[in-house]
């Protein structure tokens, strides 16, 4: 067989193999930009949440025990700067929120006085919505990294997602 007669077979299969590429790339941006935009979407309800928890801190510290153990720890794990935090800290930091924000709650509603204010009802109802947006999401988010992280997985993705240097994520717990 001379060069001529397989020339063509080969820039076929130059082809073939460029376009399963392009398309694996394509496809594999798709989801990895999914990822990073349900973080996005994710990190702003942490933000809120951290803003919420500001307000509502000052506004119970006059009618909690700040001995009491959820309180310090729901004190200790707001402080800092929520920029510097990694996304690894923030999933961690705010999985511990959600838990000691309910703690506080549920004592503050045994205090009769803070009780019957219309102020903490309405900062508790926008914890509510709050934690219900960071549930919905944190959902979204972890839908979406399963996916990628299947798909990088996969042949050829696997060579691409290399190539690009990226790996699998973290789900939010």
């Amino acid at each position: 067989m001379q060069f001529g007669e397989i020339a063509p077979i080969l820039l076929l299969l130059l082809i073939a193999i460029g376009g399963i590429a392009i398309y694996s790339y394509s496809n594999l941006m798709k989801l990895y930009n999914n990822v990073r935009e349900s973080y996005t979407i994710l990190d702003m309800y942490f933000r809120r949440r951290w803003d919420v928890i500001t307000s509502f801190m000052s506004y119970i510290e006059h009618y909690i025990d700040k001995e009491n153990e959820a309180y310090k720890e729901l004190a200790e794990l707001h402080t800092g700067i929520f920029d510097a935090l990694s996304r690894t800290r923030k999933f961690t930091i705010n999985s511990k929120l959600s838990s000691n924000l309910k703690e506080i709650i549920s004592q503050c509603n045994d205090n009769s006085e803070l009780k019957e204010k219309e102020e903490f009802k309405l900062q508790c109802k926008e914890i509510n919505r709050v934690e219900e947006k960071i549930a919905e999401y944190r959902g979204k988010y972890n839908i979406a990294v399963l996916t990628f992280d299947a798909k990088i997985e996969t042949f050829p993705n696997y060579i691409i997602g290399g190539m690009m240097k990226i790996s699998d994520y973290e789900q939010c717990s």
